[in-house]
């Protein structure tokens, strides 16, 4: 739930207004006039490819190392460091930021789906696959009317800075449930 709290939820509603934050109506690149919403459109369509592309990826390590706790705590570093680099709101920090952000949504919706259908008995996998899923639309469908109401309080870049913080806090539980099952 928490990915989908922060990509889907926070960060694609409002990365247009990032980019009207700090880059104005258009920016002119390689001689095109590209206004916000172009970029914006051109931003989550890039994040959804690296999003697609992270989570066969990890899956393929966590699979290969048979170490899905371990993979995910890796995995999520990169979306830590895309939220970093988005409320530094540089205009060049964005481009990297969102990407980096989507690698690490990408893979841990697809370690996510994976570790509940490890952990869960044959018998109930459905179930818990639909409960799994249902709390992601609802952090989706919470994320944004969460993060406008945060914006007027805290602003904008500080909205990235808590999904940074909540991606560290996932890391971290992943990686402490990594090193209690490697050490049993």
């Amino acid at each position: 739930g928490i990915h989908r709290l922060t990509l889907a939820g926070m960060l694609s509603p409002t990365l247009g207004l990032l980019i009207l934050e700090t880059s104005g109506t258009s920016v002119s690149l390689a001689g095109l006039n590209l206004g916000a919403a172009s970029l914006t459109g051109l931003g989550l369509g890039a994040s959804y490819l690296v999003s697609m592309a992270s989570a066969p990826l990890m899956g393929k390590l966590s699979d290969r190392f048979s170490m899905r706790w371990g993979v995910a705590a890796g995995g999520l570093a990169p979306g830590v460091a895309g939220f970093i680099l988005l409320s530094l709101g540089f205009p060049m920090s964005i481009p990297l930021g969102l990407l980096l952000a989507a690698f690490g949504g990408g893979s841990n919706q697809g370690l996510s789906t994976a570790i509940v259908g490890d952990l869960s008995k044959s018998g109930q996998r459905g179930r818990k696959m639909a409960l799994l899923f249902t709390v992601g639309d609802l952090a989706s469908a919470l994320g944004p009317p969460l993060a406008y109401a945060l914006i007027p309080l805290v602003g904008l870049r500080s909205i990235y800075l808590l999904c940074a913080f909540l991606c560290t806090g996932m890391a971290l539980v992943s990686s402490r449930l990594a090193i209690r099952a490697g050490s049993r």
